[in-house]
């Protein structure tokens, strides 16, 4: 049965229940969601209860001795068994009067100890039950009976509202709700709901029949008063239960927004409650409750088995796992809640931190006892005090009648009590009182009094008189119908009257119409009476005017009714006019019985094949109606799973259905199970699984049957249903032999997925799986989440993949071979290059498309592709938008051609045509071009101006999500056309450059679009997610203190901290680096939801075994300083210059040597992709090294120090060698890569290095720790100490170190030589910029420092050449900066 059929099957029994339940007075099930179930409960283990056994006959009670009960009303439970655990019926007295049972079931019965006009004190209650077989057992109680009036504070029941099952956690956390004498649990129930901000769907009334069918919030399609939104999202079963009920059903797509009740997420869903942890066979209506009572409303996935309530439904049921007993620490949470001083106890970290272990442990639905026992146990040790004194805000107060006032008590106390305020007042009847509102509701005088401990507070309360002065009716004079009601509205004046308000109705003419107590009037013939209401001695009147209204004609809508056999029908009698008044009984006559017989009540039974004619007959006249009786033969059968995974042991039942379901063939089948080793069914399709494998479950009836694939899983493995499929394709178009993969997704599910063509002449399916053993000679199931697709022959079929009880059908169409793929591109490359959006998505079967191309494109590329083993010329045709010429373009399959001007930079659109020639017979596709007005560029910005759109705008990209912080209240949108006459709007209205976009709630779409004032409608719509996240600190701190930390966002932009503290927004994920000299890099990802201090500890880094080799020439200018000074001298001519040796290292520009540097007595040389160390004096190879990349054209040396060399390479790259063996020891990459250009300078165990892109782009200058963290890797990957990054990058751009402060220049970053380049001093471990100075060109040379000046050197592109000190703090003396 599909879900709709049974939800609408399950609320009919649901609405034929309830008008019993109000129209007999039967209480409703605690099952709020299925009322037509036999209900009981039993008491779980720790219940509080009274059990004896005597003869063989167990008795059990919720009654205990010396029970003491305020109030007139107390239910109690009763189970009885015999020896053989029969279901016994008890019976019950109360002082020697048999009380009648307020419901009974095969579990249990409830009483109602009733005392109203009895004495305080003791009465005896005797409960007693017999076997029919002389056996028999009795226990009496005493029950201690103190008067309450109505209205009178009786004590606090602790109430929860739970989610659990679902994962949601509480809709109502526990709270103490104050009782009042005369309120069933209904009113308490609907009312606190109604206090938290939610409302209720229910039937029945709060008095009678009450019967809750949902919770619903602020968020629901009928919200009804609810002010609160009822977060759903993310509903899933609850882990714990989950483990224990594999089989389960869950549809995570079955809920209802904002609502939660009966039929959501399965057939088996409602609300159910417990009341001291049993399952009440009465409704919320029939119940009241006492202080001291704990009533849990639990929302239920398997009629109450999943929380341990199922025997509430009757029996029929079993708990699908022991449920520990949760009432006092769900009380104790309660009383926290509910104290003065709640919000204090909840700051406390300790009872914060408990209070979250015990909710964990209560909505762990299968919790041990002992786990919430001792959560229970621990939360108490850290609570307890005293108060010390309570005071009210008034100590006398007058109101008018239904006037209010809040009295405010303030308490004071020590240490951590946590005490309710109990409010009574001590004459309700004059006012009520709840939590601290004071209503009234009477002429008088009251004392309320506020109760905290022993502490007590009170105030006098007076309400004034206020006579009745006049009783009216909404009207004087009424006109109805014999037969027909209306009902009066009697209104007193002044509606707030202290008098008795007590109405009585009466009539001076009973024989022409009648009034109950409740106003309501109904005709009995015709004539006029008068309607009297009463009130004291004040009255008002209607005359009522009762008419009658004579049948003219009888008739039927139809002249004939067609019934399947065995089908059943009431006729609809007709009556002309509609609203007579005359009797409507008829007599009723069939002309052919055997055919169909008819009821006295016109009540059809369509029994065999045939015609005849049913008469209905009122009075003199008749009328007719032909009724038809069909046979509908069957067409097929099918199993209500299509696929279904269980582990071994594991059952469930499948149930057979008739094709069409009107059928009337006899409706009978078998079951079987091709492989029984596997898999077994029973005859009513009781499936259980024998041994892992695969089996084949099919159900026949007559000529026809149905199958399930079964796999079988290991004991030990997790199963889960299927309830959901999405195939990766929604229609299939294709020509003859093409092939395609087409997948479905089941997402969570284990469930198998089974393929199957209901045409395999036209199009076959099949997987890589096979179904071994499952074969049978019927099937043609392909198992696997992807399958192939094959054209076998032209025409139509339906491939349809299933899984578990949930199945897709996908069309498919299937053509002569041709052109098999079409795509108009923005580049060359068929594979990576941007694509177009073709509408609908191209197949061969269509020969009519949409194509949108941005306002800024003029050329594009076409790509088609024939299929295997066609012949065709494939022509493109278009009109060129620059001169208007015809084009014509012949396409190769498999290639890209260019399709100039096609369209060109504005909005006018063109048509292309493609022709797909094969011999005589030329099939044509046409392409509409319609074109998209875009922006060129587009930021958004926090309130205080950070850029938060990363890692930027994509012209090919219309969906953004940024966030911020949330105490940011708006974001600032920047955005451009790239159409000069566009304009451009954001959420719908006209900007011109920036515009601040105001924020509401958690998160804001904002749209933005450029269009043109002739086509609108063809603007490119750009939306933007902003997420206020909930701004956190986060304190990082490094053990070792000095380590450097880089702390990035997702988007990798690196975080600025404000004096080590780092504003974070809540639950996002961010990384980090830790990165110190001689210990192990650290990295990791955080994500925190509050204020967090984190310290990251570094391990030390293995000790090194290099040796310190001698260096003549270390690095480009051989010296700390670069200032590249030597004792040797220059050949100053050719007689005195020689070739000493040469040699040649490779071919080609690649190949070209690298400048060189002198370390261990040998020449260290770079050469395409390998270090050599040649000898000195014959240029011999001693060693070898292989390096990850080649240099960027050899311009840059390598560098030594510390054992090591430093090998600056392409791409971003810098490779660690063992300066002894060449040996790899680590290689960094950089982020935004680049050519290594510029001279590697090393400082106090840290390299400095920068890139270069391109004059305009982005690149980074790093400083990279040179310690070898991990010596079995030759690749480890290094991390950089600290990234800067510049614009125009840095090229030839050497650094030099001074104290704590390294220097470097960047280039200008535009394409001239004369821009603004700039010289930085950096502090060299951190990063963190000191100063800069700015100097024309690109700073293009190693920068040098000489002593005896104190003077920095350096050159620029522009063709100057400065000088400047640094002074000792790092910043720049400005005033020293000279060029010549």
């Amino acid at each position: 049965m599909e879900r709709r059929e049974k939800r609408f099957a399950s609320r009919i029994l649901a609405w034929f229940l309830t008008f019993l339940m109000i129209t007999t007075m039967i209480p409703t099930s605690a099952f709020a969601a299925l009322p037509g179930q036999d209900t009981g409960a039993v008491v779980s283990e720790d219940a509080s209860s009274d059990e004896t056994t005597q003869d063989g006959i167990l008795l059990k009670t919720t009654l205990t001795d010396k029970l003491k009960v305020k109030g007139q009303r107390k239910l109690f439970d009763v189970w009885a068994r015999d020896a053989e655990d029969n279901t016994l019926k008890p019976t019950a007295t109360l002082d020697g009067q048999v009380l009648s049972a307020t419901w009974s079931d095969n579990v249990k019965t409830s009483f109602t100890l009733d005392f109203q006009g009895m004495e305080e004190g003791e009465h005896t209650v005797v409960i007693s039950a017999e076997d029919g077989k002389g056996a028999s057992k009795t226990q009496t109680y005493t029950v201690i009976y103190q008067k309450a009036k109505k209205g009178e504070f009786i004590g606090y029941a602790t109430v929860s509202i739970e989610a659990f099952t679902i994962s949601k956690g509480y809709i109502v956390e526990p709270v103490l709700m104050p009782v009042y004498e005369g309120d069933n649990a209904a009113k308490a129930f609907v009312n606190l709901i109604r206090e938290e901000g939610y409302d209720v769907e229910y039937t029945g009334s709060l008095t009678s029949g009450f019967y809750l069918s949902h919770i619903v919030g602020s968020n629901a399609k009928k919200p009804k008063n609810a002010t609160k939104k009822l977060d759903l999202a993310g509903a899933a079963l609850e882990p714990h239960m989950a483990e224990k009920l594999p089989d389960l059903m869950f549809d995570a797509d079955g809920g209802t927004e904002g609502s939660l009740g009966e039929f959501d997420y399965n057939y088996m869903s409602g609300w159910m409650y417990c009341v001291n942890t049993v399952f009440p066979n009465v409704g919320f209506a029939d119940y009241y409750l006492s202080d001291g009572d704990v009533m849990r409303a639990q929302f239920t996935l398997k009629y109450g088995g999943d929380i341990g309530g199922s025997g509430g439904m009757g029996g029929g049921y079993d708990d699908s796992y022991s449920v520990a007993n949760k009432d006092v620490l769900t009380t104790t949470l309660a009383k926290i809640n509910s104290a003065p001083n709640s919000a204090e106890l909840k700051a406390d970290p300790d009872i914060a931190a408990k209070i979250t272990e015990a909710k964990e442990v209560l909505q762990n639905i299968v919790a041990e006892q002992s786990e919430v026992d001792k959560v229970n146990d621990e939360l108490n040790k850290l609570l307890g005090g005293e108060i010390t004194s309570i005071t009210l805000d008034q100590s006398e107060i007058t109101l008018e009648n239904e006037g209010t006032m809040q009295l405010n008590a303030k308490v004071e106390l020590t240490g951590k009590p946590i005490e309710p305020i109990e409010w009574n007042s001590e004459e309700p009847s004059v006012a009520t009182v709840k939590n601290g509102l004071v209503t009234a509701v009477g002429a008088g005088t009251t004392t309320i009094t506020a109760t905290c401990g022993e502490k007590t507070a009170t105030c006098k309360v007076t309400v004034n008189a206020s006579p009745l002065q006049e009783v009216r009716l909404d009207k004087s004079e009424l006109e109805i119908l014999k037969n027909d009601s209306e009902t009066l509205t009697a209104t007193l004046v002044p509606a707030n009257t202290t008098d008795d308000r007590t109405v009585t109705w009466s009539t001076n003419a009973e024989d022409v119409a009648t009034v109950n107590q409740s106003g309501r009037v109904t005709g009995k013939k015709e004539g006029t009476a008068v309607i009297t209401a009463k009130v004291g001695d004040k009255e008002a009147g209607c005359t009522v005017t009762v008419k009658e209204v004579h049948t003219q004609r009888i008739y039927f809508d139809d002249s004939k009714l067609t019934l399947n056999k065995g089908k059943n029908k009431t006729l609809s009698l007709r009556f002309d006019p509609s609203n007579t008044t005359d009797a409507k009984k008829a007599t009723w006559e069939s002309s052919e019985p055997s055919v169909a017989s008819v009821s006295t009540s016109g009540y059809v039974r369509a029994l065999k094949k045939g015609t005849t004619t049913v008469t209905a007959k009122v009075g003199d006249m008749t009328a007719s109606i032909e009724i038809e009786v069909v046979e509908v033969p069957m067409t097929g059968v099918k199993i209500s799973y299509g696929s279904k995974s269980l582990k071994v042991k594991q059952s469930t039942y499948m149930s057979a259905s008739y094709l069409p379901s009107d059928t009337t063939d006899t409706r009978s089948g078998t079951w079987k199970s091709s492989n029984t080793d596997v898999a077994t069914v029973s005859s009513s399709g009781k499936v259980t699984a024998v041994s892992e494998g695969e089996a084949i479950i099919t159900f026949t009836s007559g000529a026809f049957t149905a199958e399930c694939y079964v796999k079988v899983l290991p004991a030990n493995a997790d199963v889960f249903s299927t309830i959901s499929i999405t195939p990766n394709q929604k229609e299939i178009g294709c020509g003859v032999s093409d092939t395609q993969k087409i997948m479905a997704d089941v997402g969570d599910g284990t469930d198998p997925v089974v393929w199957t063509s209901s045409n395999p002449a036209v199009v076959a399916v099949s997987t890589d799986q096979s179904l071994a053993a499952a074969q049978s000679a019927e099937n043609t199931m392909q198992v696997g989440k992807e399958a192939v697709v094959t054209a076998t022959g032209k025409g139509t079929a339906v491939i349809t993949a299933k899984s578990g009880q949930k199945s897709v059908d996908i069309p498919v169409t299937v053509v002569a071979a041709g052109m098999k793929e079409f795509k108009i591109l923005a580049g060359t490359n068929a594979e990576t290059s941007f694509a177009y959006e073709i509408t609908p998505e191209y197949n061969i079967t269509k020969n009519k498309y949409q194509v949108v191309i941005p306002d800024a494109i003029t050329n594009v590329y076409l790509y088609s592709k024939l299929a295997d083993n066609v012949t065709a010329t494939v022509t493109a045709r278009y009109t060129a938008a620059n001169n208007g010429s015809a084009k014509n373009i012949t396409l190769r399959s498999g290639a890209t051609s260019s399709a100039a001007y096609l369209t060109k930079k504005d909005m006018n659109g063109n048509t292309l045509y493609v022709d797909v020639k094969k011999g005589d017979e030329t099939t044509i596709y046409e392409f509409d071009v319609v074109r998209e007005s875009t922006l060129t560029s587009l930021s958004v910005a926090s309130a205080d101006g950070e850029e938060v759109l990363h890692p930027g705008f994509d012209k090919n990209v219309t969906d953004y999500t940024v966030s911020v912080t949330d105490n940011n209240d708006s974001v600032k949108i920047n955005a451009a056309a790239f159409l000069e006459n566009a304009a451009v709007s954001v959420n719908g209205t006209a900007v011109t450059g920036e515009t601040s976009v105001p924020l509401s709630g958690d998160e804001t779409v904002i749209t933005v679009k450029a269009a043109m004032e002739d086509a609108p409608s063809q603007a490119r719509e750009y939306k933007i997610h902003v997420l206020r996240k909930k701004s956190v600190k986060l304190t990082l701190k490094a053990d070792p203190a000095d380590a450097v930390i880089t702390l990035k966002d997702a988007d990798s932009k690196k975080l600025k901290a404000e004096n080590g503290v780092y504003t974070l927004k809540a639950e996002e994920t961010y990384s980090y680096v830790a990165v110190k000299a001689g210990y192990v890099t650290k990295k990791d990802t955080i994500s925190v939801t509050e204020d967090t201090e984190k310290t990251i500890t570094m391990e030390k880094a293995p000790e090194s075994t290099r040796k310190d080799v001698s260096a003549a020439w270390k690095n480009f200018r051989n010296s700390d300083d670069n200032m590249g000074i030597t004792s040797a001298k220059t050949p100053t001519s050719e007689a005195t210059t020689y070739e000493k040796w040469f040699k040649k290292l490779g071919s080609g520009w690649g190949a070209a040597p690298s400048v060189q540097i002198i370390v261990d007595n040998s020449l260290i040389v770079m050469s395409a992709n390998h270090i050599y160390k040649l000898d000195l004096n014959t240029g011999d190879i001693l060693q070898t090294g292989d390096m990850v990349a080649a240099t960027n054209f050899g311009y840059t040396p390598p560098t030594y120090a510390d054992g090591m060399i430093f090998a600056p390479l392409a791409d971003g790259r810098v490779q660690a060698f063992n300066a002894e063996t060449l040996e790899s020891l680590w290689v960094y990459q950089d982020t935004l890569k680049g050519q290594s250009l510029s001279p590697i300078t090393y400082s106090d165990g840290y390299i400095y290095t920068g890139f270069w892109n391109a004059e305009t782009k982005d690149a980074n200058y790093v400083c990279i720790p040179v310690t070898d963290e991990d010596p079995t890797n030759a690749q480890e990957a290094k991390e950089a100490a600290w990234q800067y990054t510049s614009l125009g990058g840095f090229y030839w751009a050497g650094s030099v170190v001074r104290g704590d402060y390294v220097v470097f220049g960047t280039d200008d970053g535009t394409s001239g030589s004369d821009g603004t380049g700039h010289v930085l001093s950096l502090n060299k471990k951190t990063g963190e910029v000191m100063d800069s100075v700015d100097v024309i060109g690109d700073q293009r040379s190693t920068i040098a420092y000489d002593k005896e000046t104190d003077r920095l050197y350096f050159t620029t592109k522009g063709g100057y050449l400065y000088s400047l000190k640094l002074k000792s703090d790092g910043t720049f003396d400005k005033d020293t900066l000279k060029s010549v």
